[in-house]
């Protein structure tokens, strides 16, 4: 039986494109909250994703609940994986049977 974050994340990625008028071609990095490592990668197939286009943390710093989803922005940023100009899909599941998400474009490089 799939959990619910793993039913509903594709859905939740689909509506996020669809409300923000995005192609998933065009997001550079979908950064999901890192639960479950085996999970994000069944689903990064379903949605047939390119391959390093979901930034995956879980496997370096585990399930750090809500903090992974800003954990692995600063993760992408660090290692210079998001650029000024880049699409980005923020996508979490929460207590209480919650989830959400949000789109953004990145404006700037904080690395030097």
């Amino acid at each position: 039986m799939r959990s619910l974050a793993a039913k509903m994340l594709p859905e939740l990625i689909v509506d996020l494109l669809r409300s923000t008028k995005l192609e998933l071609g065009e997001a550079r990095l979908i950064e999901p909250h890192q639960a479950n490592g085996v999970m994000l990668a069944e689903r990064s197939d379903t949605l047939r994703l390119e391959p390093g286009q979901t930034h995956m943390t879980v496997r370096d710093y585990g399930n750090t609940g809500a903090a992974s989803v800003p954990n692995t922005l600063d993760d992408g940023v660090r290692k210079r994986k998001i650029k000024p100009g880049d699409a980005l899909l923020h996508v979490a599941f929460g207590g209480g049977v919650t989830w959400g998400g949000v789109t953004m474009r990145w404006t700037t490089n904080l690395t030097s």
